[in-house]
């Protein structure tokens, strides 16, 4: 079969069942599109891909229970880089958009998007490897040094991880000295890191990124 013929694969993973069925069913219609499979969190949709392999495009709700967006989507960047993710939220947050692209996502759209629109967002991110829109713009795309070159896979000490790392100390007593023997990492390295962390959550101090990323569902709450 000709491959520019053939039906892209797409996933929709989404712990709203309503939505992600009317989604599906939706975008279903499409002849150029097959619902490859439909999933309730990260962790349930790497038991599909195991079944199903893995699809061309999935559409990632940010917030989910189990394993959110933000994880399955460093889980798909690092084992199938291929893979174009169109992350979904109910809020228009420049924070999600931009902590979603440092995890792998290629686009951004809210839930209320038309089934048109999303079906040619769906087919212009996997033409071009990002989705541009009002919420991903030039301006952030440059600013999360994204698209990364698809020959280069993140590994575990990749800036992305090593925000997330770093995520989970500073929201200890920890001074950075402290954090800094922890890590293994020189207290100067470890306050860049957090500066580029703060940036990320577009916060300006340790203690706004910790609300910020509790907020986002990367921290737990208190």
């Amino acid at each position: 079969m000709n491959m520019e013929n053939r039906r892209l694969k797409l996933a929709i993973v989404d712990d709203r069942g309503l939505f992600m069925e009317t989604l599906a069913n939706a975008l279903a219609g499409y002849p150029d599109l097959e619902i490859s499979f439909t999933a309730v969190n990260g962790l349930a949709m790497q038991q599909e891909i195991e079944r199903h392999g893995p699809p061309d495009v999935v559409l990632l709700d940010v917030e989910m229970p189990v394993m959110n967006g933000y994880a399955t989507a460093g889980w798909l960047a690092q084992r199938y880089p291929q893979a174009r993710i169109l992350a979904l939220s109910l809020y228009e947050d420049e924070a999600v958009v931009r902590l979603m692209l440092l995890r792998g996502a290629h686009g951004f759209l809210l839930k209320g998007t038309d089934t048109r629109t999303i079906h040619e967002a769906v087919q212009a991110v996997h033409r071009h490897g990002v989705l541009t829109n009002a919420y991903v713009t030039p301006r952030l795309l440059r600013e999360v040094d994204r698209p990364p070159p698809l020959d280069k896979l993140p590994g575990p000490e990749d800036l992305r991880d090593r925000h997330f790392r770093l995520l989970e100390h500073i929201q200890t007593d920890d001074t950075y000295e402290g954090i800094a023997d922890k890590l293994c990492l020189s207290e100067a390295t470890v306050k860049g890191y957090a500066d580029e962390l703060y940036k990320a959550l577009g916060v300006h101090s340790r203690a706004a990124a910790v609300q910020q990323a509790r907020r986002l569902g990367l921290l737990p709450l208190d």
